[in-house]
């Protein structure tokens, strides 16, 4: 396994920028996402859970992330996120980040309780959704408003 990443030279041309992100950048963000990337490298198979150790030793990245929706699927247990193998790969791959000086990071797992367990047990880098999700849970609030503005509207519920 290599000891370092491999040198590249990223592109300088720009990114977009909405209004509503300009609060909260100081300068370019094309300065700031080229003077410190944030690498994050994922596991999201047994061969990844095997490797995490060296993984997590490769000069440059800042951390691992434990996909765990694509996890549990190559593990034959889709789904089951509480499951004592994928709580055995928090506590293996949070190991290997503690001992190399790397952050631990989750994705793939959304629902609450599940998240509180997995930051208990170290995880400090959290993908709390997705956009998909998001879209979803704002268009379920959205429809029952408007179902609930009709069902006013005409006294039926």
């Amino acid at each position: 396994m290599p000891n370092d990443l491999p040198t590249a030279t990223p592109g300088t041309g720009t990114r977009s920028a909405m209004p509503w992100n300009l609060p909260y950048s100081s300068g370019s963000i094309s300065d700031t996402a080229l003077a410190a990337p944030l690498v994050v490298a994922m596991i999201e198979s047994v061969e990844g859970l095997a490797n995490a150790a060296g993984i997590a030793a490769v000069d440059g990245i800042d951390g691992l992330l434990i996909g765990t929706s694509d996890l549990t699927a190559e593990m034959g247990i889709s789904g089951q996120i509480l499951h004592p193998r994928v709580e055995e790969a928090y506590r293996s791959v949070g190991a290997a980040c503690r001992k190399a000086g790397k952050f631990l990071g989750m994705g793939g797992v959304y629902e609450l309780d599940a998240m509180k367990h997995y930051t208990d047990l170290g995880v400090q880098f959290i993908l709390t959704g997705s956009d998909h999700a998001y879209i979803l849970a704002d268009a379920s609030r959205r429809s029952a408003y408007f179902r609930k503005i009709e069902a006013d509207r005409t006294g039926t519920k």
